[in-house]
């Protein structure tokens, strides 16, 4: 009989902390003076370098050596960098892939990281600092995978032990429980040390998620196991940001470029991917993956809509933006109760949960009733001339959204802002709901706001 002894949540431990001398990293550029750059950078730092002048010198190297992370640049003669990584995702998993690339192959490289599994790319020419911060940020992903390998392998030898039992039945269920449960609670415990070692307001955003979505829970009548995991999902919900750069982890989320945006929304995929395979976690996992997900289906990362998104995301959601407002994570206003309540209402049925939405109101408080001259958006009349070319907002010129709505044929523009209580509307036709979904999500990050009874969007600052 295997006699290994169960975890303790004593026992697990977050990733190891950044040791410099313990990394090797392989650079592939056919360019000498890059090659050279990179070599200098990560050998100050205390880095083992090994660089590569193509693709087919690299896959040599790495056949002979292990390496924690490639750093290859995507145009190279024979085999681009996408190309390489893939190759390297495909026999070499455990190593980390990072795309160094030019503006002009932004496209290209969004991409590769969709189909190759690319840690993240980095534009040319590169900051040091950024670049260093995302090896570290690679290098302690790495260390959580291996983390919930080994937690997944634990799992496996305490089951085929617990099977192995002589004992009654009575007796092998509890053994089985018990062990299972401290396995379970060491990998919580690791995780959201790691949460917390990341960014403290990441643990301290995810405990106040949790606490809400459970209270919603229990109001609802859940049974306490669905409760718990809801709880256990609302503390891990923001998992898969830990392999964000600390640039895009603290820019608002109004201001990110539609390129880190792109980063940005991989993250509770990433999430859901750190917890596949552990045992008891396949619920916990689903709610992370789904937490982004809208009741219209204008989500992501799966376009889920309805009954269709687990009942523990839909919870996820509407808690996750009430506090994203109240911290003023979107443009860094912190909004107050009564105006995050009255924004999580205005959108019930469409982008939350109806019920979801309910339980949130139960749970905090309905907020006061806004005054009857704001209680209705004006009903748009005819378009001013002399408004045209005026700016939006300090994020969002009029040109860049000009040149946005002409790609979608059923959105057209009217401006009424010169107009007393005038909005900036965009119209689009009935047939087509609330648009095209590329069109609603980038509305909704651009602060638009949903008119049903107009069919149209408008800016209501």
């Amino acid at each position: 009989m295997n006699d290994t002894p169960p975890v303790s949540v004593e026992e697990a431990s977050a990733p190891a902390p950044w040791d410099p001398s313990a990394v090797r990293i392989l650079c592939v550029d056919d360019e000498p003076n890059v090659l050279s750059a990179l070599r200098r950078m990560f050998t100050l730092e205390g880095c083992t370098i090994s660089v590569a002048d193509s693709g087919a010198a690299a896959l040599l190297a790495l056949a002979d050596e292990r390496f924690d992370v490639i750093i290859s640049d995507m145009q190279m003669p024979e085999m681009n960098g996408a190309q390489l990584l893939q190759q390297v995702r495909q026999q070499w998993p455990h190593t980390m892939r990072i795309l160094l690339t030019g503006t002009a192959d932004l496209a290209n490289a969004v991409a590769a990281i969709n189909e190759g599994e690319i840690y993240r790319y980095i534009a040319k020419p590169w900051n040091d600092e950024e670049l260093l911060g995302v090896v570290k940020g690679a290098v302690a992903f790495a260390s959580l995978a291996q983390e919930r390998d080994r937690l997944f392998e634990l799992t496996q030898d305490q089951n085929k032990a617990l099977e192995e039992m002589v004992e009654t039945l009575e007796e092998k269920v509890q053994a089985r429980t018990a062990s299972l449960r401290q396995a379970y609670m060491a990998s919580i415990k690791a995780f959201s040390g790691l949460l917390g070692l990341r960014n403290p307001k990441l643990l301290e955003h995810s405990t106040r998620v949790a606490s809400t979505a459970m209270k919603m829970a229990k109001r609802a009548g859940l049974d306490d196991a669905l409760a718990q995991d809801i709880f256990i999902a609302g503390l891990l919900h923001d998992l898969g940001k830990i392999g964000l750069s600390d640039r895009v982890l603290n820019t608002f989320i109004d201001n990110l470029p539609q390129s880190d945006f792109v980063l940005f929304e991989s993250h509770a995929a990433m999430g859901a991917t750190c917890l596949k395979g552990l045992e008891g976690m396949d619920a916990v996992s689903q709610m992370i993956r789904a937490h982004h997900e809208n009741f219209d289906g204008s989500g992501y990362p799966d376009r889920l809509s309805g009954e269709a998104i687990p009942v523990g995301a839909r919870y996820l959601a509407v808690v996750e933006v009430y506090e994203e407002l109240m911290s003023g994570d979107y443009d860094g206003k912190p909004s107050s109760h009564a105006t995050a309540m009255r924004t999580i209402i205005k959108n019930r049925g469409s982008l939350f949960c109806p019920q979801a939405v309910d339980l949130l109101v139960q749970v905090l408080g309905v907020p006061p009733a806004p005054s009857a001259v704001h209680s209705a958006p004006p009903a748009p009349t005819a378009k001013p001339e002399s408004a045209a070319g005026k700016d939006v907002s300090a994020k969002l010129t009029y040109r860049h959204l000009v040149e946005t709505i002409r790609k979608f044929s059923h959105a057209r523009i009217e401006d009424l802002r010169s107009q007393p209580n005038g909005f900036l509307w965009i119209h689009v036709e009935r047939e087509h709901g609330q648009g095209n979904p590329d069109l609603v999500t980038w509305l909704k990050g651009h602060g638009f706001v949903w008119a049903a009874a107009q069919s149209a969007w408008h800016f209501p600052f």
